[in-house]
């Protein structure tokens, strides 16, 4: 075989009859039979496979890799290497661009969207009014009268401007044009795709830089923690009785003035609640999160406890947020001044950029009596 080598060139036909002489020898040397309980049919497959392997150790770096070649693509160049196909014919590209899905972001479809601050404001300001004051009967003559009064206080938040753009260059376009590939409306969603993500996590998170406020930095949000780590062996009229707790502290602390409508937590903790069964007086056994649904005196029904991933790990590694509030005009309320709005294309030499902008306020809790925050330790 080493001689096909040496010759200088190399015939793929010539190299094939010598492996096929050569592979004959070996198996008519090695009759069948099994040694070591491994037939020797298979000890000759394998000894094919050694050889034709020791033979492209031979040969040159070019005439290997044109092998090579040949066997990747049906029609190699002329001679007796051609095929019928050539390889990239019978490949079909499909319409569909797979895109990787991207989690739900859930800051404005869990809390209300207020749109009062028009686009342009730089602040906007609420006004809070406070009253003091008593009674008492009057009982005649000079016994003084006690006073009333009255006392504001604004509280005032910055507009922040969310941005992002796409840039290509005119033959870019061009390529992906011949490509078949809607290289501008995929740049352009991306950037869609960034200032969502931007604005949901400013939703939960704010930015404290920036003076934005969000759930987890609100700073008249009060806040609880369970002493307990929530497992699924954790008895559930522990687990029940802390959540439960959460859910009558708006309540009782500001005197049955307000009662939440909404919870979301993070989905670990949901998932514990969904699957901990609670065996109740009628013998019948559901799980804590529905006993808990149909059981709170705020009467918040299952449908409006919600899961979200943006609560998980919210207090610190393994520890799962739950957030009790009112989804109303006074409960919590995004500010979006301006929706992502796309400017026109900005044209640079051979450049084109599609710029994107949101214009945000924050995060508004005007009666944040009615809203607590609760983490729990949860290991599942």
């Amino acid at each position: 075989m080493s001689a096909i080598i040496a010759q200088g060139r190399f015939d793929a036909v010539a190299v094939g009859e010598q492996i096929f002489r050569e592979a004959a020898f070996a198996n008519q040397a090695h009759p069948a039979h099994t040694a070591n309980g491994r037939s020797m049919d298979r000890y000759r497959q394998d000894s094919n496979t050694r050889m034709f392997t020791k033979l492209l150790g031979e040969v040159p770096a070019r005439q290997r890799a044109s092998l090579l070649a040949g066997y990747r693509q049906d029609a190699h160049a002329g001679g007796t290497g051609g095929g019928l196909f050539l390889a990239r014919q019978l490949d079909q590209v499909l319409d569909q661009v797979l895109r990787e899905p991207l989690p739900e972001l859930s800051g404005l479809t869990a809390f209300g969207v207020s749109r009062k601050v028009k686009p342009g404001a730089r602040t906007y300001t609420a006004r809070r009014l406070y009253e003091a004051g008593s009674a008492t009967i009057y009982r005649g003559g000079n016994q003084p009268i006690p006073r009333s009064t009255l006392r504001q206080r604004e509280e005032q938040r910055p507009v922040r401007h969310l941005v992002s753009a796409f840039e290509w260059s005119l033959f870019e376009g061009q390529s992906a044009d011949f490509g078949n590939f809607s290289l501008v409306t995929e740049g352009v969603q991306t950037a869609n795709n960034a200032i969502a993500q931007l604005l949901n996590s400013l939703i939960w998170n704010g930015s404290t830089v920036d003076g934005i406020w969000g759930i987890l930095n609100y700073p008249w949000l009060d806040k609880k923690v369970s002493a307990d780590t929530f497992t699924p062996a954790s008895d559930p009229i522990d687990v029940k009785a802390w959540v439960m707790s959460l859910l009558n502290y708006p309540q009782t602390q500001s005197k049955e003035v307000f009662v939440p409508t909404d919870v979301i937590m993070g989905g670990n903790l949901f998932r514990l609640l969904n699957d901990m069964p609670m065996s109740v007086t009628n013998g019948s056994n559901i799980s804590v999160l529905r006993y808990i649904a149909e059981n709170n005196s705020q009467r918040i029904p299952l449908a409006n406890f919600k899961s979200c991933w943006e609560l998980n790990d919210a207090g610190g590694t393994g520890i799962d947020g739950i957030l009790v509030y009112r989804k109303d005009a006074q409960g919590v309320q995004v500010q979006m001044v301006q929706d992502t709005t796309s400017i026109p294309l900005q044209m640079q030499g051979f450049q084109t950029t599609q710029y994107l902008y949101s214009s945000y306020g924050g995060v508004t809790i005007f009666d944040v009596g009615g809203a607590v925050l609760g983490f729990a330790p949860v290991s599942e």
